[in-house]
This record gives structure tokens, C-alpha cells and sequence, in this order.
């Protein structure tokens, strides 16, 4: 449509300027020479607009339209890559926020209390679609080092500042029991 509405125009230029050239031409032996010419500039121009169709080779059309679709998927990729991207960092960020945060809030009574502190807080995904937490604690205090005897009764102990542990965190953060795991690293 952008193309037909000057060329109509122009055409109508054409036919009033043909017209008055030919008004203005004098009763001579060479006026129906001067008609026939006037005549072949018109019959031109009509055909301008065709020829124009038909002069785009079809390989030369095709190869512009798939440059064009290409051109359009390559800057749509980069759009997806850029937002993975920023999707990704924007995770992280949150992630570690969300680990900052949850030692924060158990810090101060984990010391008085269990006298350990967080070295690490890892996530991962349970069965349940849920997120669970790993914790790896160290003891706070420095202790005298005691002779290293193996009895039961410390294994029990062990096990029984693990479920102490695990019973504090639960509370803290509202995680069930199959949503955290607890490892105490031992110097």
C-alpha cells in the first residue's frame, strides 16, 4: 500500500503534464510523432511498478527473508540468555540472604547453648519437592583435649547433641525432621 499510493500519484502528475504537452503542441506534420512518444513514456511508467515485482531474483528474496529470521532468533536467544542470566544471579543473591538470615537467627543461643557455630548451610531439593538443609557445625569453644578413649557412653552422648540439635533447628526454622541433615565436624 506505501508503494501504490505515490505511484498513483505520480501517474495522475503524468497524464495532466502529458495532456498539456500535447495541448500545447502545434498542428504539425510531427504531432503524431510526439503522441506516440508521449504515448511510450506513459506505457512506461505502467510498467515501472511490474518490472520492479518482477526484477527481485527468488534467491535473493529467500536468502534476505531467512537472513532476516535469523538476525530476529539470534537477538531473541541473547534476550533468554541475558535473562537466565540475570535469573540466575538473582538466585544466588536471594539464596545467600536466605543462609545469612537463618544463621543470624540461631547464632547467639547455638553458642550459649550448644557452644557450636555454623561453619556451612547447604540446600538441597528432598523427595517431596521440598528444600532441605544441610548444617555443618564446629565446637566454639576451645577445649582441652582429653585422652581418647572409645566407650559407648560418648557415641550416646554423640548421637544424643545430634537429636538436641536437630530438635533446636527444627523449632528455629520450621523444617520437618527428613528436611535436615546435621554434621558436626570434630577437630
Amino acid at each position: 500500500m506505501a508503494m501504490i499510493i505515490p505511484w498513483i500519484t505520480s501517474l495522475i502528475f503524468l497524464l495532466l503534464l502529458l495532456s498539456l504537452v500535447e495541448w500545447l503542441l502545434p498542428n504539425t506534420s510531427y504531432r503524431p510523432y510526439l503522441s506516440l512518444f508521449l504515448g511510450m513514456v506513459l506505457v512506461l511508467f505502467l510498467i515501472k511498478p511490474l518490472s520492479a515485482i518482477f526484477s527481485i531474483q527468488p534467491d535473493q528474496w529467500i536468502e534476505k527473508e531467512i537472513e532476516q529470521f535469523f538476525h530476529h532468533e539470534t537477538i531473541e536467544k541473547s534476550y533468554q540468555i541475558q535473562k537466565k542470566e540475570i535469573q540466575a544471579s538473582l538466585d544466588a543473591y536471594i539464596l545467600e540472604q536466605t543462609r545469612q538470615q537463618m544463621i543470624r537467627e540461631v547464632e547467639k543461643e547455638l553458642k550459649e547453648t550448644f557452644q557450636k557455630e555454623i561453619i556451612a548451610i547447604h540446600f538441597w531439593e528432598t523427595n517431596k519437592n521440598n528444600d532441605g538443609v544441610t548444617v555443618i557445625l564446629q565446637d566454639f569453644q576451645i577445649q582441652k583435649i582429653d585422652p581418647i578413649i572409645i566407650r559407648p557412653e560418648r557415641e550416646a552422648t554423640q548421637a544424643n547433641d545430634k537429636k538436641e540439635l536437630s530438635a533446636f533447628f527444627q523449632e528455629k526454622w520450621g523444617l520437618a525432621e527428613e528436611q535436615l541433615k546435621i554434621e558436626v565436624k570434630r577437630e
